[in-house]
C-alpha cells in the first residue's frame, strides 16, 4: 500500500514542478542587439515569451555564450523587459536569482529577452534563461 502512495505523491510533485519553470534559450548571436558602440543596425531580435502576473525568479542556468569567437569574452547577462512590474524598462538577468515583477492587470503580459554587445557577429554558444514562479 505504501508504495503506490509514494509513488503518487511523487508524480504529483514531479507534475508540480514541472508547471513552475520554463526555461527559454538565448542565443548570443541572434538574440543579440548591437549597441550603439557601432553604430548600424541591430543584428538579431529579441527572444519574446509571455508571462501570467505575478512574481518569478530568474537566472541563467546554463551558458556557453562567448563574444569574439568564444576566446575568453564570456557574455554573462540576458537583459529582460517588459510587462509593467520590476522589469518595465529592464532588469539584468546573470546566474544569480534575480526577483522580477510582472504586473498590469488579468492576462499574460509580453517580455522580451537579448544581449547587447558592440560586435554581434562574432559571438557564440547558448543560454537557458530559467523563470520559476515564486508562490
Amino acid at each position: 500500500m505504501r508504495i503506490p502512495v509514494v509513488a503518487s505523491v511523487l508524480l504529483a510533485l514531479a507534475s508540480f514542478t514541472a508547471q513552475a519553470a520554463t526555461s527559454i534559450t538565448i542565443d548570443a548571436k541572434q538574440n543579440c542587439i548591437q549597441n550603439a558602440i557601432v553604430p548600424g543596425p541591430s543584428y538579431g531580435n529579441s527572444a519574446a515569451f509571455q508571462l501570467a502576473p505575478g512574481r518569478y525568479v530568474m537566472s541563467l542556468s546554463t551558458n556557453t555564450m562567448s563574444c569574439t569567437g568564444g576566446n575568453g569574452c564570456l557574455i554573462d547577462t540576458v537583459h529582460v523587459l517588459g510587462g509593467m512590474g520590476n522589469a518595465r524598462w529592464g532588469v539584468a538577468v546573470t546566474k544569480q536569482p534575480t526577483v522580477v515583477d510582472v504586473t498590469g492587470g488579468s492576462t499574460v503580459l509580453p517580455l522580451w529577452s537579448f544581449i547587447t554587445d558592440d560586435v554581434c557577429a562574432d559571438n557564440s554558444g547558448q543560454a537557458t534563461l530559467l523563470i520559476q514562479t515564486v508562490n
